[in-house]
């Protein structure tokens, strides 16, 4: 069995620098076929396929594995191909079949075929050259006419140029978050409260908030609609059966503002959380 331990720290077999990868986060199992992979108590977690994980999970082939927001090609490191030896090429191109016949055999039929291909010929050629004769006979010139006379040149009416129409004024864009992972420091309770941004589907964001540290109860939310002229995005949660507004402050900084839930009633403004 092989073991690969993955992290921030340089004492890992996979080192991965991102700010939300822990040092010690996982440890990927290889057992033939079998690939295992175990969270080591991580602050971020482990995500297969969007989904977090909890302890550990059996990994297919085709899964997506993330630690934190840090994409772990965790394929790359389960095949150990021999120096200089190539993979095995899983569609060989065919080669091309070549028929021989015995020697000194001859094909049969293929001399009547040749004849027959030679009489039609010679027949398509002599009526091609009658039918060029009697086409020759019966040609009449072309009949000229002469053309009408062209009308004399009218003066166009002056035509007064138009003012050009003032462009519309540039649409305000929107600041755009960084997917990342955010924390909100409670000074009454001195408790942190995170929220990781992950992108959900064409633009839009996710939003995934936990209650504290001890019970890691979380809470999604999805963008449902947003303002671009005053950076606010409105979120849903399926979870929590209830909405809230996000208002973005900078690339890595956003603010609660407007719902009914334990986050608004907080009115926590989150920025960038890295962890030492």
């Amino acid at each position: 069995m092989k073991e690969l331990r993955i992290g921030r720290h340089p004492d890992n077999d996979v080192i991965l620098s991102e700010n939300t990868v822990s040092k010690f986060h996982a440890i990927l199992l290889i057992d033939g076929d079998t690939y295992i992979i175990n969270d080591l108590n991580s602050r971020n977690g482990i995500y297969v396929n969007g989904t977090r994980i909890k302890g550990s999970a059996q990994l297919d082939i085709l899964d997506i594995v993330k630690l934190g927001t840090a994409l772990f090609a965790w394929k790359n490191h389960i095949y150990d191909l021999p120096v200089g030896k190539k993979p095995i090429d899983l569609e060989p191109d065919k080669p091309e079949q070549v028929v021989f016949s015995p020697k000194g055999e001859k094909k049969k039929g293929f001399v009547p075929f040749i004849i027959i291909a030679i009489v039609i010929a010679f027949f398509g050629l002599a009526y091609l050259i009658i039918d060029s004769n009697d086409n020759s006979r019966n040609y009449k010139p072309p009949v000229v006419v002469d053309p009408k006379p062209k009308d004399e040149p009218k003066d166009d009416p002056k035509v007064e140029p138009t003012k050009p129409e003032p462009e519309p004024a540039p649409k305000p864009q929107m600041i755009n978050l960084m997917h990342a992972f955010y924390g909100c420091l409670d000074n009454r309770n001195a408790t942190y409260y995170y929220a990781n941004v992950e992108p959900w589907y064409d633009g839009k964001y996710k939003f995934e908030f936990e209650t504290d540290e001890s019970e890691r109860q979380t809470f999604s939310y999805y963008e449902t609609s947003r303002n671009e002229g005053l950076n606010q995005l409105t979120l849903y949660s399926e979870d929590a059966r209830e909405s809230i507004v996000v208002q973005i402050t900078g690339h890595k900084s956003f603010k609660i503002l407007d719902g009914n839930s334990w986050i608004y009633l907080k009115n926590r403004t989150y920025s960038e959380y890295v962890d030492y």
